[in-house]
């Protein structure tokens, strides 16, 4: 019955997207994943093989994107009635899921294909590289459909990769060395085929058993990576990271004053560490925000003599509004800059695709109202390569939801910098627990197979250091220098 069977690939999606809310859970995606397999090549031709691969992808994406529900109320909308507030998540939201989605109907054609040879051994070779395969064709799909002015097409959109779901399982973690998400995708998939293999060659009467005792092996083996806390004050030996953690919220640019001045004081409580670099969270503005800057490099230069400071803020260039890193060296009083590259479609800026569907329902005045906010353009400094070795390279918030982000930054450097420096802020999110989660997922696995460390500075999240080991260190565990209702900082070294 078609109808039966798309309620049954609808399940096996939500299965996969159970996985990915929490380490304990990734059974819940292998289970996800080899019913997913059984229904596709049991479709009766290759248009319900299609038709099944959506409908999975698709329940699978929308588990994997729920966190746009976080979004609510919208800060950046906030005059704006609260059902229309809603209307606008939940069209993103599904349709989103279904750009994402539009690439499972290649998967389900892949798996019919593979199934008439009958054979599990061309299945549980052929079928993982497919299976990564269509996870990149289904983020290259999401970005077509989310093209701004002059945001093309890319393979960055990472959620709901099966992959992620293996990111803390201690025993095939090492995986994610080998080749990053891409590598936990083709171990998941592998690992369920195989499982799957077996359980249907068993006799009969042994195959619930066997069952048992496989997933029994696969939960026991999962020894979480812990989180451990590092040291602090730091050793003289190694760099000293200092840490800004802030809690300004949506709005409080507007009083530059206050927020310079809380920054400063914060500043000049760690000064007598002498950190080697310090760390402001995303659109922080120090330096746009001081009413001298001048003045504010002097104080700097008398404050820290060597260390460099990394700030960023919005600036107008000749593309557009552009998210700028701003590196500034208390050495040789100069300043170094990075662009942000790969932008947040509705949060930074909007596709065209949306554009025109608001303007055809009559809603011009809600085109102007978003466009005030989200106007972003990829900057035209498009590559860190002229970073001094001892600079960090620089992914900036969202940039750490593609696969390749650490790897492209790291890779553009004749050496390799010391740490990778990830700002970021969540200013119109509430608490989104689920979605940092997921965030750290991805920053853990990046760290891994880069052999990296990365540093996030937070304003409105939690800012953490990821090693390269993939241990995850949360900056809040350790004890402040510094703070205040709005601002903490915390040193460390690495």
């Amino acid at each position: 019955m078609p109808g039966l069977h798309s309620i049954l690939v609808l399940s096996a999606g939500t299965l996969m997207a159970i996985g990915l809310y929490a380490p304990w859970l990734y059974p819940a995606t292998i289970l996800g994943i080899g019913w997913y397999v059984f229904l596709l090549a049991r479709a009766p031709s290759f248009g319900y093989a299609a038709w099944y691969g959506l409908l999975g992808w698709l329940a699978k994406a929308l588990g994997a994107i729920a966190w746009f529900w976080y979004t609510y109320p919208l800060i950046w909308l906030e005059t704006i009635a609260a059902l229309t507030q809603i209307s606008i998540i939940a069209t993103y939201w599904l349709t989103a899921a279904l750009w994402l989605a539009l690439a499972g109907s290649v998967l389900g054609i892949a798996v019919k294909f593979l199934a008439r040879f009958r054979s599990w051994l061309i299945i549980v070779v052929c079928l993982p590289v497919v299976w990564v395969g269509v996870e990149v064709l289904s983020s290259y799909v999401f970005s077509v459909f989310t093209q701004g002015e002059q945001s093309g097409p890319n393979i960055f959109f990472s959620f709901g990769y099966v992959g992620y779901a293996l990111a803390e399982h201690a025993t095939l973690f090492f995986l994610a060395t080998l080749g990053g998400v891409y590598g936990l995708t083709w171990g998941i998939v592998f690992c369920t085929l195989l499982l799957s293999w077996h359980v249907t060659t068993c006799r009969r009467h042994k195959r619930y058993l066997s069952l048992g005792v496989v997933m029994t092996l696969l939960i026991v083996t999962s020894v979480w990576y812990p989180s451990s806390v590092l040291p602090t004050p730091p050793r003289e030996s190694d760099l000293a990271i200092a840490v800004v953690e802030t809690r300004f919220p949506a709005g409080s640019i507007d009083n530059a004053a206050l927020r310079y001045h809380h920054t400063m004081v914060a500043l000049e409580a760690v000064a007598t560490h002498q950190p080697t670099h310090i760390l402001l969270p995303e659109d922080h503005r120090f330096f746009s925000l001081s009413p001298d800057q001048l003045h504010t490099r002097d104080t700097l230069q008398q404050l820290f003599p060597q260390t460099y400071l990394l700030d960023s803020t919005s600036i107008e260039t000749e593309r557009g509004l552009t998210l700028r890193s701003v590196i500034y060296d208390t050495a040789t009083d100069t300043f170094t800059y990075v662009d942000k590259q790969y932008l947040v479609p509705q949060g930074e800026y909007t596709p065209r695709l949306y554009r025109a569907g608001l303007a055809l329902v009559g809603q011009a005045d809600l085109i102007d109202q978003i466009m005030r906010t989200a106007a972003y353009v990829p900057g035209p400094i498009v590559n860190q390569t002229h970073l001094s070795p001892t600079i960090p390279s620089v992914l900036f918030c969202f940039e750490s939801v593609s696969p390749l982000g650490v790897r492209t930054i790291v890779g553009e450097r004749e050496e390799l910098p010391p740490f990778v420096f990830h700002p970021i802020s969540h200013t119109w999110f509430h608490q989104p627990t689920i979605l940092w989660h997921k965030l750290d997922t991805m920053l853990r696995v990046q760290a891994t197979w880069n052999g990296i460390p990365i540093v996030s500075a937070a304003n409105n999240a939690r800012s953490a250091i990821y090693a390269a080991d993939g241990t995850i260190n949360n900056v809040a565990d350790l004890k402040p220098m510094y703070t205040s209702p709005t601002i903490a900082v915390y040193l460390f070294s690495l």
